[in-house]
């Protein structure tokens, strides 16, 4: 939902970021289950995004950035 802050969900087309209303939730859930096609598309581009940004290469890279400019 909204109350969190991960808007690349919706920038990226990751998922579905709606308010936190029972309504909009519903919706989501709705136009998912209804979809196959797009469910797998958003499960294909959420995983590609997860590697791309939380996996323990990156995560090494980026923290082997910061180490490096430690005086």
């Amino acid at each position: 939902t909204r109350t969190c802050p991960w808007r690349e969900i919706e920038v990226h087309d990751l998922g579905r970021w709606v308010d936190q209303t029972p309504a909009a939730i519903a919706d989501a859930i709705r136009d998912l289950a209804d979809d196959p096609s797009m469910r797998r598309a958003i499960g294909e581009r959420a995983a590609a995004f997860a590697r791309e940004r939380y996996s323990w290469d990156r995560i090494a890279r980026t923290m082997s950035g910061i180490y490096a400019n430690v005086h």
